[in-house]
């Protein structure tokens, strides 16, 4: 295993039998942040629900001073907590960002989707034209790296050490949303 090491980053490792495998650097300045978002794009998560959930996870030890634990995520995590904006949002990362391609034609859709995504705040179609080829698609149908949900709310774990939930977390969290997608967003 061959280190380098990045001016403002931590080390970057690359497998001496070349496998293909990397750790991604990682700055030292962010954080990462393992959102939950319901499937349902208009669906909120039910405020009395969430109260009980989190006053369980507080007595069963899932959460310590609002802090999950790895009970709930790999490594446990700094805060945790429920995220209303009250219109749609885009959860994605936020430190370098997201990519967004047409799945007709692999031209990029960066204007496009944010034109459509602004529409989609306040109700509109979640559906973005590709202005290549024509093509207009559903947001779901988009190829976007890393991964992103549009949602009315989610639940955030803050500044976690890991990039999983636990089985128990999956289950608690899903009795809270019912189904539901991970984004993991690094913040600076």
């Amino acid at each position: 295993m061959r280190t380098a090491r990045l001016s403002g980053w931590g080390a970057l490792r690359c497998d001496a039998m070349d496998t293909g495998r990397l750790e991604v650097p990682v700055r030292v300045r962010s954080r990462l942040d393992l959102i939950c978002v319901p499937k349902g794009v208009d669906d909120v998560v039910d405020a009395h629900r969430w109260t009980s959930a989190r006053a369980e996870w507080e007595r069963s030890g899932w959460l310590v001073d609002g802090a999950p634990t790895a009970e709930l995520v790999d490594g446990g995590g700094a805060s945790m907590r429920l995220d209303v904006p009250g219109a749609r949002v885009v959860y994605a990362n936020q430190l370098g960002g997201f990519r967004v391609w047409c799945p007709a034609c692999g031209e990029g859709m960066a204007r496009p989707f944010a034109k459509a995504m602004e529409g989609a705040r306040t109700g509109g179609p979640l559906r973005a034209q590709c202005a290549a080829c024509g093509v207009e698609s559903p947001f779901e149908a988009l190829k976007v790296r890393p991964p992103i949900r549009v949602g009315r709310s989610a639940l955030v774990f803050e500044d976690v050490n890991g990039s999983t939930l636990t089985d128990a977390g999956s289950s608690a969290v899903e009795a809270v949303l019912g189904a539901f997608d991970v984004v993991l967003r690094r913040v600076s």
